[in-house]
């Protein structure tokens, strides 16, 4: 009779915790809690992550013994990790000479998660400039990116495009072309400055040598259609549009480099070469 009364008792706990657990998370007025808001990286519909501008400072270095390279140095604690790729990408170019050499490096866009410079490589010996290298680096990617990066993966249209505007561009100043078409192709030389794209060519890859480091800018508005809608042109354009800012940068070059980069949104700034 004892052990029949310590059953059903133990039948009564069993169901009123289980009443208890199927009314948990329900409110007074029956309707079920709040679920709890996702984190960053939680779900794909999360707010876009803002970018502040990038803390940069100099950092010089001899190489191989011979050559010195002057390169921009990103002093922040979670990103400072693109001041390494930047440095192999110089230090392999340095190494591909066949002489010692200098470099110089200009910052063109440091914004919206997007860090674009070119760096200029020159003799030490004759001061004559042997190279060019442009760096784009998309923080949202953690990585360089290429130009194919920047448009849309599902249409080459912008192939077709740029090498038009290249084109238009080239006649007006007078330019002789040695291409029926502008070669536009994976890996083409670019830059960004913000509101707009830079296409650099090599002496001799579309014309003489009286514009032997050609380049031309394409304002990002005129590629609204080609380019990716969630990449880094896509994120300069919207900023550009907020701002009203249709221009590309200034150019800002600096007497003697400060340690750190100028923070200011309309100028660009410069490390002078370090073997002049």
């Amino acid at each position: 009779m004892r052990r029949a009364a310590l059953v059903l008792a133990a039948l009564i706990m069993c169901a009123a915790l289980a009443s208890f657990a199927s009314c948990k998370g329900t409110s007074r007025a029956g309707n079920t809690a709040a679920p709890i808001e996702a984190t960053n990286g939680d779900t794909e519909n999360t707010a876009i992550k803002p970018y502040n501008r990038l803390m940069l400072t100099r950092h010089e270095e001899i190489v191989d013994d011979e050559s010195i390279m002057l390169c921009p140095y990103v002093d922040d604690e979670e990103y400072g990790y693109i001041s390494t790729l930047i440095a192999i990408r110089i230090r392999a170019r340095i190494r591909s000479y066949d002489m010692p050499v200098s470099t110089s490096f200009r910052i063109k866009s440091n914004a919206c998660g997007v860090l674009s410079m070119i760096i200029e490589f020159f003799d030490m010996q004759t001061d004559e400039l042997v190279g060019r290298l442009p760096l784009t680096y998309d923080l949202a990617l953690g990585r360089e990116i290429q130009i194919q990066d920047c448009f849309d993966k599902e249409s080459d249209a912008w192939r077709t495009i740029i090498p038009d505007m290249i084109e238009a561009q080239a006649k007006e100043r007078g330019m002789i072309l040695l291409n029926d078409i502008m070669p536009i192709s994976d890996g083409q030389l670019f830059y960004t400055t913000g509101s707009s794209i830079a296409i650099l060519y090599r002496p001799y890859e579309i014309t003489t040598l009286s514009e032997p480091w050609p380049e031309f800018l394409i304002p990002i508005k005129k590629l609204k259609a080609y380019i990716d809608q969630s990449g880094a042109l896509k994120r300069q354009l919207d900023a550009a549009d907020k701002s009203g800012d249709d221009e590309p940068d200034a150019d800002y070059k600096e007497e003697e480099p400060a340690p750190a980069a100028e923070n200011d949104k309309s100028e660009e700034t410069s490390s002078e070469n370090g073997g002049k």
